[in-house]
């Protein structure tokens, strides 16, 4: 949630503050602890009660530009220590399931322009303006980071259609604002996207780094623990529980006896990672089915429709056909 309670507060005062939280239904007492996860239609709601309360149509924004990029952790921090500025794109993409269960990371490209493009089921949704706002400028920051700081794209572009905020958006921004689009989108350039990073880590993050903070907030050698190891994996086609085994810091005769004690083998919790993955691509972006079954592990095509049918009920081709319908 960034500076957002700080700055209600300062804006609007305590109970406004404290209505805010309890529209949301979430404890004030949150506040003290950042670590603690927050489901993203809660954080989305948030963000628009916070908004009325304060009385500020712009108050998303407002709390956006106050917040560097590397507050959302090592995610983003690993993203912009990537050589090029495209590589950062492709890191944010690649471990954004490490960060949130469901949200995408896209470019796109519209003729000579690139767009990148954050995308989320809640954020875009009847209630997500105020917190796809915010999102902007750390996404701004981001390339910005590779770019220069007085950098400023031609355009961005919103989910939602305009309104009465537009020339609020515009004068904050500093930059024309489009709408109806995907997501919360910036428009780049090639050219853009090759610029090399200005400033190298000494010690660069890895994405195992990326991971630690997942699994910080995790019993060590929990079910929940292995499920983060095995989507890891994954994200590299790979799904040997040696691996698994390697990351967890763990031998391979270990881990099963921890899984038999949990009563499910690793085949079996490879499965339900991959169908959930699987599951969530298929609903939440247009993937080609082909693609996403080299996202979940699965080398032929064929063979990840065989086992979704298996898992599902249903072919692939038709959850996405009845999530569309």
């Amino acid at each position: 949630m960034g500076p957002l309670p700080a700055m209600l507060e300062d804006m609007a005062g305590v109970r406004p503050l404290e209505r805010a939280f309890a529209k949301t239904q979430l404890p004030l007492a949150i506040i003290e602890h950042l670590d603690q996860e927050i489901l993203m239609p809660q954080m989305v709601h948030l963000f628009e009660n916070a908004s009325r309360e304060a009385a500020d149509d712009l108050f998303g924004l407002r709390v956006g530009l106050a917040m560097k990029p590397t507050v959302y952790g090592k995610w983003v921090r690993y993203a912009i220590e990537a050589a090029t500025l495209h590589g950062a794109v492709l890191r944010l993409k690649q471990t954004i399931s490490l960060h949130q269960n469901i949200g995408n990371i896209l470019l796109e490209r519209q003729g000579e322009t690139v767009l990148l493009t954050y995308s989320h089921q809640s954020v875009v949704s009847e209630h997500g303006r105020h917190h796809a706002d915010h999102i902007l400028p750390p996404l701004l920051g981001i390339v910005r980071h590779f770019l220069g700081a007085n950098w400023q794209p031609e355009w961005v572009r919103l989910f939602y259609g305009k309104d009465h905020r537009h020339n609020g958006l515009e004068h904050m921004l500093a930059t024309e604002v489009r709408y109806r689009g995907s997501g919360v989108s910036v428009a780049l350039t090639a050219t853009d996207l090759a610029t090399k990073n200005p400033t190298l880590a000494a010690t660069p993050l890895t994405s195992t780094d990326v991971l630690s903070d997942v699994l910080s907030t995790k019993a060590k050698g929990s079910l929940a623990q292995i499920e983060a190891l095995m989507s890891l994996r994954l994200l590299e086609g790979n799904s040997d529980i040696a691996g698994v085994a390697e990351l967890a810091k763990s031998s391979v005769r270990s881990l099963q006896r921890l899984l038999r004690n949990e009563g499910v083998s690793y085949r079996a919790l490879l499965d339900r990672v991959r169908f959930t993955k699987a599951s969530t691509l298929l609903c939440e972006t247009q993937a080609p089915i082909t693609e996403i079954a080299l996202m979940t592990g699965f080398s032929d095509p064929a063979h990840f429709t065989r086992s979704f049918k298996r898992w599902a009920g249903m072919p692939p081709s038709h959850l996405r056909h009845m999530q569309q319908a």
